[in-house]
């Protein structure tokens, strides 16, 4: 049996292998797990003048200069963004949503719009950071149609990406990587023949 020679306060000898005592905080020189991957914690205890890091899968770093992914606070606006290892640049953590439609069931090669009925060429979402497309949803009220949800900018007539649905009430992707700058107009195009009620959604992430 292990033995910890030190002696407590009450004058007893700490015995680690003791099932007495299981509760007691007498491991204060270990760094907490509790919701943490335990293989990311240095085995040694923090000391003073330690770097400690939390990743954005909420691991522990203790100097450690460069794990999957850091999460910061821009010291400017405030606004929390991590380093998304998959697209290789930092994002803010909040989801930025514009939708464009039309109430039509007749929709054909047209602009999209979004509030006040507007169409989205015309006065489209404008970005006030600079910002990726992180996502993209379609749907429409048909399941026997082919369309595409395309994304321009600025009133130029080319597609920065798109989505398009075969024969499919919706469609959706999550693996956009396509980047926008502070005061880029956004316009949501609907290319197809005759298409039911579309809707599209573009998601955004903050760019830092």
């Amino acid at each position: 049996m292990l033995r910890d020679t030190r002696t407590p306060i009450d004058g007893s000898a700490i015995i680690h292998a003791d099932l007495q005592g299981l509760d007691s905080d007498d491991h204060k020189q270990y760094a907490l797990t509790v919701g943490v991957d335990r293989a990311a914690i240095d085995i040694e205890a923090p000391k003073e003048g330690d770097v400690l890091r939390y990743d954005s899968t909420a691991n522990i770093w203790i100097n450690v200069p460069s794990p999957t992914s850091f999460i910061y606070t821009d010291s400017t606006s405030g606004d929390v963004y991590y380093f998304d290892p998959v697209r290789g640049k930092n994002l803010g953590i909040a989801t930025i949503q514009t939708d464009g439609s039309r109430n039509k069931d007749r929709v054909t090669n047209v602009y999209l719009r979004g509030e006040g009925n507007t169409p989205s060429n015309l006065n489209g979402f404008v970005l006030p950071w600079n910002a990726t497309l992180i996502s993209m949803s379609m749907s429409s009220n048909a399941n026997t149609q082919t369309w595409s949800a395309q994304v321009r900018k600025n009133g130029a007539i080319v597609t920065e990406d798109f989505l398009t649905s075969i024969n499919k009430y919706s469609r959706h992707n999550s693996t956009n990587d396509v980047d926008f700058n502070a005061g880029d107009r956004v316009e949501i195009f609907c290319s197809g023949q005759n298409i039911q009620y579309p809707k599209v959604s573009l998601f955004f992430r903050r760019r830092f």
